[in-house]
């Protein structure tokens, strides 16, 4: 039971930490998106 309950735990832990990354680099993309427009209003 602890086995089932640790491996379900881990898998939770990783689709969490994957939800993170992807959250992460989509958050990057939309402030470097911000940054580009910003330089092209600015020039």
């Amino acid at each position: 039971m602890y086995y089932v309950n640790a491996i379900y735990y881990f898998n939770n832990t990783m689709e969490v930490a994957m939800l993170l990354l992807g959250l992460n680099s989509f958050i990057t993309n939309v402030i470097g998106l911000v940054i580009k427009k910003r330089a092209i209003l600015l020039a």
